[in-house]
């Protein structure tokens, strides 16, 4: 039977080390092509960066904060991804 790892609190994030999931999986990308590429040192440098970027906005400021500005601002649209046209609309202009 495999176990899984569970979280201590329900909304509290899986680590690897001392990272979250979602800060570790650039890391390892960067450390990756980094090695792959023969630039360690820059993508050492990226990796540390985005480290204190993510950590201090998951510290300061609630989930979906950063998407919600960049949504503000104009640079991302409202609705990602695939979305069902309404049913009841029988004229489609393109």
């Amino acid at each position: 039977m495999a176990t899984y790892r569970i979280p201590y609190r329900v909304n509290k994030p899986l680590l690897v080390l001392f990272f979250t999931l979602d800060q570790f999986i650039p890391i390892a990308t960067a450390f990756g092509l980094g090695y792959t590429f023969g630039a360690v040192f820059e993508s050492t440098i990226f990796a540390v960066m985005y480290f204190k970027i993510t950590s201090y906005f998951n510290e300061n400021h609630p989930r979906g904060f950063v998407e919600h500005v960049l949504w503000y601002w104009g640079v991302m649209p409202l609705k990602l991804g695939f979305t069902v046209p309404d049913p009841l609309k029988r004229e489609f202009i393109k």
